[in-house]
């Protein structure tokens, strides 16, 4: 049987994974984007609650920030990119933290957000203000690293040393920030145990872990990029996956869907083949992985008319579950209701997804889905005053159905891997497989950062150096 072989094979999508395979593919090489049979994001019940999937994006997403740089280099017309519902206006998060005693909205306006901590937080504002200097003063030294493309072509020698120094300076920085937890930054600062718990709902909700288990720059990296602010895609995610499958088959890359498997090669430490659904197989020297996240997010799917929402509630909520955490799950609540801009004319009501951060990946049955939905409800009551007569559950008959994993090779992986940092691309090397590249996908996350599209382009160039 006659093996058809690629340039790079690319198996499940994130954000870093299609771009490296589109800027690849607009390079000339050859490119074979293989879905798997990984699951979308979220299954939404019907229809109507398209918003709820994927994330909003963060981080790059303004004038020459990441993304438009990123698209730059291909030689994409940013008009274009507007057609595609692309946007690199600041957009304001629509997001409000809700407290037993507070309850705050974020604000990419530095002066405002602080306004807001400092009248909730009154007898820390000094402290907080401080905080949030030290933040801006050490993000922005990542920043045209993390979130630019340089605008300025290198030239000359002494240049391109230059360039270089800085390089070496920004990649020491960074290592000894991701070594640093965010805690022992935070600790200096002498926070109280509300404003702890404020920052650890955001944080959560972020990286999808609490405060504890984070590292200083990511920290960093979430406060410096909420005041940049995002942009928010009609219908989520999946209309960033379409544009990019767009994207790549016109560079003249291939797009298949079905279930694949691996055939490794153990004496050459290296994956030889990949067999396809159809029976064809298909090779690379070079093989991106998409991970899924580790910790599963279930949402419950709810309608409210809205005259019954309150003036201040904003898009997104973030909440606790109150007294008495369920077992095995993180304490967060996160309330999405349907943009406004979304939403037709004559519609009386807003949807409502609220999601919940598993511990671990175990399938919930039925009936522990049954208790945390009425305990969600019960939460909803009390941050929608008279809802309680008005408050529809939406049943999803897919919700307890388990993510499928979009590659065999990621449970051979687990623990046998090394992690490698080449600017802002982190990736797994799996110590069992020398050309395959385990990256991250977005598909579950809340938010996502611009900067992926920057790792992408660095990866296709690892890719293109190596081939």
């Amino acid at each position: 049987m006659t093996v058809q072989h690629y340039d790079a094979i690319f198996v499940g999508q994130g954000l870093t994974s299609l771009a490296a395979a589109a800027v690849l593919a607009k390079n000339g090489k050859s490119v074979l984007l293989l879905d798997g049979d990984a699951a979308a994001a979220q299954n939404s019940p019907n229809d109507t609650f398209k918003f709820s999937l994927g994330p909003c994006l963060y981080f790059g997403y303004e004038k020459w920030g990441a993304m438009e740089g990123f698209f730059s280099k291909l030689a994409y017309p940013i008009p274009s990119l507007q057609k595609k519902g692309f946007s690199f206006q600041k957009v304001t998060p629509m997001v409000q933290v809700v407290l037993p005693k507070h309850r705050i909205s974020l604000h990419t306006d530095e002066e405002s957000y602080f306004d807001e901590l400092a009248r909730e937080f009154a007898p820390l504002s000094q402290n907080l203000k401080t905080l949030f200097g030290q933040i801006s003063r050490e993000a922005a030294f990542y920043y045209p690293q993390v979130g630019q493309f340089p605008q300025v072509e290198i030239e000359g020698v002494a240049d391109r040393i230059n360039e270089w120094k800085k390089a070496i300076d920004y990649a020491a920085a960074l290592q000894q920030h991701q070594k640093g937890t965010a805690i022992e930054f935070l600790h200096p600062h002498s926070l109280s145990s509300d404003v702890f718990e404020y920052l650890n709902l955001i944080f959560m909700w972020a990286y999808h872990k609490p405060l504890e288990s984070g590292s200083t720059f990511e920290l960093l990296q979430l406060f410096y990029s909420l005041q940049k602010g995002a942009v928010c895609f009609p219908e989520g995610y999946p209309t960033l996956v379409s544009f990019f499958h767009h994207l790549i088959k016109v560079c003249g890359g291939t797009i298949l869907k079905g279930k694949v498997s691996a055939i490794s090669d153990p004496q050459n430490l290296r994956i030889k083949g990949i067999a396809l659904a159809d029976g064809s197989k298909v090779s690379s020297a070079h093989i991106v992985v998409a991970q899924p996240s580790e910790k599963k997010r279930v949402d419950f799917y709810f309608t409210l008319p809205k005259h019954l929402i309150p003036e201040p509630m904003k898009d997104t909520v973030l909440m606790t579950w109150g007294q008495d955490l369920p077992k095995n799950v993180e304490d967060l609540l996160v309330i999405r209701m349907n943009p406004v801009t979304e939403e037709s004319q004559s519609s009386k009501e807003r949807l409502m997804v609220v999601s919940v951060l598993l511990q671990s990946e175990n399938a919930l049955s039925e009936t522990t889905q049954e208790y945390l939905k009425n305990r969600i409800l019960e939460r909803l009551y009390w941050v929608i005053p008279f809802s309680e007569s008005e408050m529809k559950v939406v049943e999803n008959p897919q919700k307890t159905e388990a993510a499928a994993r979009p590659f065999l090779l990621r449970s051979e992986c687990v623990g046998t891997s090394k992690e490698v940092m080449k600017g802002v691309l982190t990736y797994l090397q799996p110590k069992a497989y020398k050309n395959v590249y385990l990256v991250d996908s977005e598909e579950t996350a809340f938010i996502a950062w611009g900067a992926p599209f920057l790792a992408g382009h660095r990866l296709s160039g690892i890719i293109e150096k190596s081939a």
